[in-house]
């Protein structure tokens, strides 16, 4: 049997229309699929904006506006209201604490104190600006940050206060 030249034209064109409509059927598939991820997508995206402008008015206000002043130095370490005070920031910033320690005394005229805790990064940075804030003279040593929950991290601060010795 021979093939003329008109039923082998026929043949491939039919044969290239098959191919096309093939790939034509593989990219409105692939499109739809790609339409369907983007929908997604944009649906995260606003949820997480709108979570994102949620967390942004529950930033709290500082504590108080900084001062002019110098800051006091104490008459002694005072461990105890300088943990207190700690603590108060700590409430009116909403930050909890999972410890705080006063670390054995190194240098006369310094005191070095641990606080560990947890909080949304907003909590932790108000925590912060309203250590150094205070009338009292903190100073933020060093500082770890981890991932804790969702929204929260787990802070680590070492803090030092300064006081007056007087030696003799």
């Amino acid at each position: 049997m021979k093939i003329d030249k008109k039923s082998m034209l026929l043949v491939v064109a039919l044969l290239v229309c098959v191919i096309q409509a093939g790939f034509a059927g593989v990219m409105h598939f692939a499109r739809g699929t790609v339409e369907r991820d983007l929908s997604s997508e944009r649906s995260n995206l606003r949820l997480l904006q709108a979570r994102a402008s949620e967390l942004e008015s529950e930033v709290p206000k500082p504590v108080k506006p900084v001062s002019d002043t110098l800051p006091k130095l104490l008459g002694g370490p005072d461990i105890v209201a300088t943990l207190q005070a700690i603590q108060e920031y700590g409430d009116s910033t909403g930050v909890l604490f999972d410890n705080q320690e006063a670390d054995p005394p190194m240098e006369v005229g310094r005191q070095r104190f641990t606080v560990t805790g947890r909080g949304t990064p907003a909590q932790v940075c108000a925590f912060v600006a309203a250590l150094e804030q205070s009338e009292r003279l903190i100073v933020v040593e060093r500082g770890r940050l981890v991932p804790s929950t969702d929204f929260n991290v787990a802070f680590e601060i070492g803090l030092v206060t300064f006081y007056r010795s007087e030696l003799k």
